[in-house]
């Protein structure tokens, strides 16, 4: 069975549950993992090393733009990191993803 898996990077482990917690009351998700990880990358004309939050989402397919539209408005940053991808995951775990989301 098909879902859709989203990573989202945050500046903390504050918005990182924030977020997820907002997205599965919203039913645009039905679970989140949040974690940890040290960052690099090119901004403002330099190279930048940040602690930030892993936000790992799992949703319907039909979900995706719906998953995007919400992160964009409600992510502090002005440029989030959103990426997705459609995984393949045991079948009674894809149902329970499908019951705890709404359509679409």
């Amino acid at each position: 069975m098909e879902i859709l898996l989203g990573y989202v990077t945050c500046p903390s482990q504050k918005v990182a549950e924030s977020l997820g917690e907002d997205l599965v009351k919203t039913r645009i998700i039905a679970c989140y993992n949040s974690w940890p990880m040290q960052s690099g990358y090119w901004w403002d004309e330099q190279i930048n090393h940040d602690q930030e939050w892993i936000l790992l989402v799992k949703t319907r397919l039909e979900l995706e733009q719906t998953l995007e539209a919400y992160v964009l408005a409600h992510h502090p940053y002005q440029v989030p990191c959103i990426l997705r991808w459609k995984t393949q995951v045991n079948t009674s775990y894809g149902h329970w993803i499908y019951k705890e989301t709404r359509s679409a």
